[in-house]
């Protein structure tokens, strides 16, 4: 659908009971006729069979892609074939997008780990990928299924998310896990040295998104802060948002982290005027106050 965006474009969401789909649909609503869609559907969900099933043409300005099965702790745990439910999923959705006579733009949300370790400059879209785990190499499979398609599509190389629904139990999320450990006097589990890594507000995602959405952006971009932090440093901008020490307990070191993760966005910020709006001291201050 080319041409001008509508006020309230067409967007369909997979993944909407996951914790960046949930932020997402309260986030947007107000500015997108937006269909959510899940795995596990319920009243606030349509069920993904719906667009999953084959020859259902999808129809609508734009599809994002954010159901995923697992997050890196969990994709390793789960052995090598763990992403093929989700790789398969999107197969299906590629190729019903495709049996659109106007197919939606793809916008497929994938992660700053498919760069690996940084090198001697922030990662940057150029940069050749070296994933080194099982979540990162299968995104990067999916990355490449996308482009073989010949879809509108953007791929969007996202950092670490925080100021989503976070709940002690994740298996991921360094900032809401530090915010927890904060509030409950529970030690703070460090694996390996002190990382360096990204972190991206939600609001700041998902006004890129709206961006991408509305002027059908296409191509790879690095959707990032590109203010790298310290885990110390993090640490200890926590306790000072909450008031309260941390404890915290070292563990080895996990082979499938990425322990630098600097990521460049300057070429989506010159596309785009876009800029990410919320400092990591502000989103800790928003952050701590909903969970």
């Amino acid at each position: 659908m080319d041409g001008p965006m509508h006020s309230r474009p067409l967007v369909l969401l997979t993944g909407s009971a996951g914790r960046v789909g949930k932020a997402l649909r309260a986030t947007m609503a107000p500015s997108w006729n937006l269909l959510p869609y899940s795995r596990i559907p319920d009243k606030a969900c349509l069920p993904l069979s719906n667009l999953s099933s084959p020859n259902s043409p999808i129809l609508g300005d734009a599809l994002i892609h954010a159901a995923w099965s697992s997050v890196p702790a969990t994709a390793e745990s789960a052995g090598p074939d763990a992403a093929r439910p989700d790789l398969d999923l999107l197969a299906s959705l590629l190729a019903n997008c495709a049996a659109s006579p106007n197919p939606p733009l793809f916008i497929f949300l994938s992660t700053g780990a498919v760069y690996g370790n940084a090198g001697p400059h922030p990662s940057t879209e150029s940069d050749p990928p070296a994933p080194i785990g099982r979540y990162a190499s299968a995104k990067l499979e999916a990355e490449s299924l996308i482009r073989a398609s010949g879809l509108p599509h953007a791929i969007l190389r996202i950092s670490n998310l925080y100021g989503i629904p976070s709940h002690p139990n994740d298996a991921q999320g360094a900032v809401g896990k530090l915010i927890h450990a904060a509030r409950s006097g529970q030690s703070f589990t460090r694996w390996g040295g002190d990382s360096t890594k990204d972190y991206l507000h939600g609001s700041d995602c998902f006004r890129a998104l709206d961006l991408i959405v509305r002027s059908r952006l296409q191509g790879l971009w690095n959707i990032a802060s590109g203010r790298p932090t310290r885990l110390s440093n993090l640490v200890s901008l926590v306790e000072a948002t909450t008031h309260r020490p941390i404890t915290i307990t070292n563990g080895p070191p996990v082979p499938w982290d990425v322990s630098d993760n600097r990521i460049n966005p300057s070429r989506f910020i010159a596309a785009t005027g876009w800029n990410p709006l919320v400092s990591l001291e502000t989103g800790l201050q928003l952050a701590a106050a909903n969970i």
